[in-house]
């Protein structure tokens, strides 16, 4: 049997599936040996997910525009997708028949629009490891035949590792494992708003990965990433915190009232060590300076932006704060300097000190 470094690289390699594929292709009666298929998946999913990004680390490919995934419904990516090409009997088939399989997503019903949602989806497809193209025609992987035949979970940990064999996804989950990421890092071609729509569907394909971390009891830091507000016109950074096993005993129930929430973070200045948090921005100058700096920025900021930059600037000089401790300690200087309890951490201002 072989080894599992061997039976990943197989896999990250796609070599047996594309010897699949090929006699597909070169045959339309040849039957797809779904045993066989199956078999190999099995084999794969027994492997645990930390081999395969270890795998990944030292094997990195090269990032390109293309793979910044743009997709509207995931079902049409995954179960739909496989369903629908297996039932028209896997011929090949254009951007603009692929989305019209799926009319009831399709809200114009003309040939451009079926050609972008067709375009978006197989594409997506085609990351996940279901389908492939070939002269300009897209076709159902042997993966994507027996895809449906997975349980939900097995489903979940495949695209876990097929996803790992692209290159993006491969640099964002590495550094993940490292320390934090700010997503627009990996947008810098896109504008604004089309960082904002694309941040969705990039979210989606890095969770299903971070899941199976979880899954796996594997650490990983915060991710960063951007949200567009049309009407206003701005990019807003969220922030999805990290995961750290070795915590999940001391959970909080922040549900309950305000003064437990106090309490908390009261015993909590006891527990942190010595000098890893900040209790108020005048006591370090260079968290002060880049607040004001930044509150001073032509076009605005917003009090959640304000709290980002700090964090991802001095999260190792205080190690104790999480998130949400670094937008408490932003949100009560910035209210308090600018004169304006009621300001928002999401509204846009601008503020200069006098003189």
């Amino acid at each position: 049997m072989n080894s599992n470094r061997e039976y990943i690289t197989r896999f990250m390699t796609r070599s047996f599936e594309k010897s699949v594929d090929n006699y597909m292709l070169a045959d339309k009666n040849y039957v797809v040996p779904r045993q066989k298929v199956l078999d190999y998946i099995i084999r794969v999913l027994s492997i645990p997910y930390s081999e395969f990004i270890n795998y990944v680390k030292s094997n990195k490919g090269i990032i390109e525009d293309d793979q910044l995934t743009q997709s509207s419904s995931f079902a049409a990516c995954s179960t739909e997708m496989c369903a629908a090409i297996e039932s028209k009997g896997n011929p090949g088939m254009k951007f603009v028949d692929i989305g019209q399989l799926f009319p009831q997503y399709v809200k114009v019903k003309n040939e451009a629009a079926y050609r972008k949602y067709g375009e978006n989806q197989i594409k997506t497809s085609t990351q996940l490891g279901l389908t492939f193209e070939y002269y300009g025609c897209w076709y159902l992987t042997c993966v994507g035949y027996i895809y449906n035949e997975l349980d939900v979970e097995q489903q979940k940990s495949l695209l876990a590792r097929t996803i790992l064999r692209i290159p993006l996804y491969q640099a964002i989950m590495t550094e993940l494992l490292e320390k934090d990421v700010d997503l627009t890092e990996y947008m810098l071609s896109l504008s604004d708003s089309t960082k904002g729509r694309r941040s969705g569907s990039i979210l989606r394909m890095i969770n299903l990965c971070l899941d199976e971390c979880r899954r796996n009891s594997i650490k990983y830091h915060n991710l960063f990433y951007p949200h567009y507000k049309a009407k206003e016109k701005q990019l807003i950074m969220a922030i999805q915190e990290g995961y750290d096993n070795s915590s999940q005993m001391q959970e909080i129930d922040f549900s309950q009232a305000d003064q437990t929430h106090q309490n908390f973070h009261a015993d909590a200045k006891i527990l942190k060590p010595r000098g890893s948090v900040l209790y108020n921005v005048e006591d370090d100058e260079e968290v002060r300076i880049l607040v004001h700096n930044m509150m001073e920025l032509y076009d605005g900021t917003t009090i959640m932006r304000v709290a980002v930059e700090c964090q991802k600037k001095y999260q190792q000089r205080y190690f104790g704060m999480k998130t949400n401790d670094w937008r408490h300690l932003i949100r009560d200087y910035v209210r308090e300097v600018t004169e304006r309890p009621e300001l928002q951490e999401t509204e846009v201002f601008r503020f200069s000190m006098a003189g």
